[in-house]
């Protein structure tokens, strides 16, 4: 024989010796003591309950022993010819498989009464069908072979079925529990009242059914039912095992007690003390075995959403991203993440703060347990100088953690912010920037709504920051841009670009200002537009600089007049236009005469004087769209837009001639002036700038050589 196969027949043969044992041992001495009072079967089979819970517990691989057992004592025992004892045992064992089969259809790992099915279970198939097949085949085989005459068949077939029933109700449970429920071994913290109870309970029922004679009257034939107090009280407060070994107690006690003649049930008023014996052990047995189920499965159920709870608290602590850890009052830790050991190393459980931090650190987080454990929970920040040199920065918040007994362990979080504060500080450093900067700056969120204006721009703006934070630049708005121009500005700034460009605000006090502005988008991690900063400087004095420079560049500064520069070009629009338009114009060449006496008489400040009233007069002679030039010295120039012809021209400059004949009153001294004015005609007389100005030139210098003070035209 193998020795795998050798190891797996030796326990398969004691575990059938065992149950033969067991099914004969507790057969022939509850034989005996039933047959004592007449009774023929027992009415309480506890070889029953052995043979259930065999073959729930062992399947088929019990029924051997089953079998044997059965056939030892109906046999060997009672004496019943061997064909009888076979029959009967054959039903014996069939009975309690078809109904361990039915009750559990596989070998299970929870253990037996989980459920309220369990219980049902048990009690139809396991019980019932188990008691009815035995009652059934064994009467069967009597009647077959008549050993018993036919008219007793039916009350032993009933005693049969009732007997069986009650064996396998009394015994099967406390043994399967035994067998199967490692958790009724271990008794409730309270173990004390499980003791007084069972005491109490086994008092009470030595008193009913052995201390307390029956009355025919039936007036003491409930007190048995008071059992029913201590019994829920043990069912509900402690193990399924201890309350099925005080049931199996108190139900041997009613059945001794009533089957010697004792106690409250033997006298019952209907006077047949096994059938209410029988109803109190059902209905007791039930009961225990319905609460149990139900109280076991809320135990179980809590002890599930317990240990649910207790893997959540384990999952969240070793993912939360911190460190994290609960001590005990004096120090000791009792509990530290995934976390805590990445950073100070594993193995600190069971060590004090001291010896797992460097003592400065070490004393500042130790000065607040008291607090703690006092008044709830503290935060604080903690530095850590690490071992390889380095520091760290955490947020630290501690807690109270309740427990059972009243007293509170301290609980701690850790978050890291060392990242956090070096960008905190570099933050700091540009808002210093930012305040100290002379630009204006901005910032808002995606909608332009001011979330941050600098000290600049409330010195610019005139408006201080409590002003301007929640509403929008628009509050600067000088109508000075059009709307396209707003358009476009937020066009670009909304695809993610820079917009850079001048705009014209208005100040608090209603002045208006020019900003150079630059506005960019702020884009998060994930690309999307958070916010707008707007950097922008004061341009207003340049931009007065830059106009003022253009004007010098195109004007005259003594008379304010169009200079040579600027006639050259208004020159150049006059010939496009006239080309254009095929139109005519004419170029007025004016020396003034006597000036240089003027000048040389009463000074260049007269000098100047005369000059600038000289121009004033020359353009009160024209119209807005011709143009008056000071080509240097005493010199200008007319330009006279669309002219029909020489007779226009010629009105202008008489009509000049009359205006600087009038005698100049220059602070107290009058002057006398004339003037030479040579005309030359497009495109009469030229079509390019330089001849046109040269044949009016020409003209004006004929005009002095024939006694001044008159104008003339270019003539070949």
């Amino acid at each position: 024989m193998s020795a795998p196969l050798f190891h797996r027949l030796v326990p398969l043969f004691l575990g059938n010796l065992i149950v033969a044992g067991a099914y004969w041992g507790f057969g022939v001495p509850a034989m005996r003591f039933f047959a004592e009072y007449g009774l023929f079967p027992s009415p309480i089979w506890l070889p029953a309950g052995i043979a259930l819970v065999a073959a729930l517990h062992g399947g088929a691989s019990y029924l051997p022993g089953i079998f044997v057992g059965a056939v030892g004592i109906n046999h060997v025992s009672l004496g019943a010819p061997l064909i009888e004892a076979l029959l009967i045992a054959t039903t014996n064992t069939l009975g309690p498989w078809i109904g361990a089969r039915l009750t559990r259809p596989r070998p299970s790992a929870r253990p037996p009464f989980y459920t309220l099915r369990d219980v049902v279970f048990f009690t139809l198939f396991g019980v019932g069908l188990h008691g009815l097949i035995t009652a059934s085949g064994g009467t069967a085989a009597i009647a077959l072979l008549g050993t018993v005459p036919s008219a007793q068949l039916e009350g032993i077939w009933l005693t049969w079925l009732l007997s069986d029933a009650g064996g396998a109700f009394l015994l099967a449970p406390v043994l399967l529990l035994w067998l199967e429920d490692s958790e009724s071994l271990q008794g409730p913290p309270e173990w004390w009242s499980g003791i007084v109870a069972s005491v109490a309970t086994l008092a009470l029922a030595l008193l009913f059914f052995f201390g307390l004679d029956g009355d025919p009257a039936g007036h003491l034939v409930g007190l048995p039912y008071l059992l029913f107090l201590p019994m829920l009280w043990v069912t509900v407060r402690h193990t399924p095992l201890q309350a099925h070994t005080l049931l199996f107690l108190v139900i041997t006690l009613a059945v001794v007690g009533t089957i010697s003649h004792h106690g409250v049930l033997y006298t019952a008023p209907s006077g047949k003390p096994l059938e209410t014996l029988g109803l109190l052990v059902v209905s007791l047995t039930l009961t225990v075995l319905v609460v149990g189920a139900l109280v076991d499965e809320r135990r179980r159920m809590a002890a599930r959403l317990l240990q649910e709870s207790r893997n959540q608290f384990a999952a969240f602590m070793e993912h939360l991203p911190a460190v994290a850890y609960i001590k005990e009052p004096q120090g000791r830790l009792l509990f530290t993440n995934r976390q805590f050991d990445a950073l100070l190393g594993p193995g600190h459980v069971g060590q004090t703060t001291e010896q797992y931090l460097p003592t400065g650190a070490a004393e500042r987080l130790v000065a607040v347990d008291q607090p703690v454990l006092e008044g709830g929970p503290v935060q604080t920040e903690l530095t850590v100088e690490l071992t390889e040199g380095a520091s760290r920065t955490f947020h630290v918040v501690k807690f109270p953690v309740p427990r059972a007994d009243g007293s509170h362990l301290i609980g701690g979080v850790a978050f890291d912010i060392s990242d956090r504060k070096r960008i905190e500080e570099a933050l700091q450093t540009r808002i210093v920037a930012l305040e100290a900067a002379s630009e204006s700056v901005i910032i808002t969120d995606r909608r332009g709504v001011i979330e941050y204006v600098n000290p600049a721009f409330s010195a610019i703006s005139g408006y201080p920051a409590e002003e301007a934070i929640g509403r929008t630049p628009a509050l600067l708005k000088s109508g000075a841009q059009p709307p396209e121009f707003y358009r476009r500005l937020w066009t670009t700034i909304l695809a993610g670009r820079v917009w850079q460009g001048d705009i014209v605000n208005r100040r608090k006090d209603g002045s208006l200002y020019t900003e150079a502005t630059a506005i960019a988008p702020v884009k998060t991690a994930a690309g999307h537009i958070s916010h707008f900063v707007a950097i922008k400087h004061d341009v207003s004095e340049r931009k007065r600089l830059e106009v003022q420079l253009a004007h010098m560049a195109h004007f005259d500064d003594l008379t304010n007049l169009p200079n040579r520069a600027l006639f050259f070009d208004r020159m150049g629009q006059a010939l496009a236009q006239a080309k254009r338009n095929q139109a005519h114009f004419a170029l007025l060449f004016i020396d003034l005469d006597g000036f240089k006496a003027v000048n040389d008489a009463h000074g260049h400040e007269t000098g100047d004087a005369l000059l600038r009233e000289a121009g004033q007069r020359l353009v009160a002679c024209v119209r807005t769209s011709d143009t008056v030039a000071r080509m240097g010295g005493d010199e200008f120039t007319v330009i006279l837009q669309d002219v029909a012809d020489g007779e226009d021209a010629g009105n202008v400059a008489g009509k000049i001639l009359r205006a600087l004949d009038r005698p100049f009153d220059l602070s107290g001294k009058e002057c006398r002036l004339g003037a030479s004015v040579g005309i030359s005609l497009y495109p009469d007389h030229g079509t390019d700038e330089e001849t046109l100005l040269s044949r009016a030139d020409t003209a004006m210098y004929d005009v002095k050589h024939h006694g001044k003070n008159a104008f003339r035209f270019y003539n070949d």
